[in-house]
């Protein structure tokens, strides 16, 4: 069973960022892409004590890291200023400070779920990943609209 639940993370972190670069039904790609990091962090925290076995975990998890971020700014800039309220109003420092210590956050709960309370550990790195998941994002469409500005001037 573990080792389903590894596999399948990898392997629904990669449809869905094959599907999360699609306007409007990236959305789909973000739901896999979040099953998968679920999926991902309940593998790891699973094998407690063995080193084996992690890698799929791991890579659905690293891919997930970068995929959820990216297509969640994707949508919101292919949405027109119509998914602004899922950004973050924070100056851009701020929040690649927030983004950075929640991926560090995530990572280390990860792998402190491993040997002590797991349940607990899980719901850190829940929380770690959501909160980098909108900083991130925040920050790459904001970047990208700074870019865009300074382009059309």
């Amino acid at each position: 069973m573990q080792d389903l639940v590894s596999l399948l993370s990898m392997v629904l972190s990669v449809i869905g960022i094959s599907i999360g670069w699609l306007p409007g039904v990236g959305w789909l790609g973000f739901a896999i892409c979040s099953v998968a990091a679920c999926l991902g962090i309940v593998g790891l925290s699973q094998r407690k004590n063995s080193g084996s076995g992690i890698g799929y975990c791991v890579a659905g998890g690293l891919v997930c890291s970068f995929s959820l971020p990216w297509i969640l700014a994707f949508q919101i800039k292919h949405a027109g200023g119509g998914l602004d309220f899922l950004l973050l109003p924070f100056p851009l420092l701020t929040l690649m400070v927030v983004g950075g210590v929640s991926l560090l956050v995530y990572w280390i709960a990860q792998l402190a779920g491993r040997a002590r309370v797991r349940a607990l550990f899980i719901v850190i790195a829940l929380l770690a990943m959501i909160s980098s998941i909108a900083s991130i994002a925040s920050v790459w469409t904001y970047a990208d609209r700074q870019l865009i500005a300074q382009r059309d001037k």
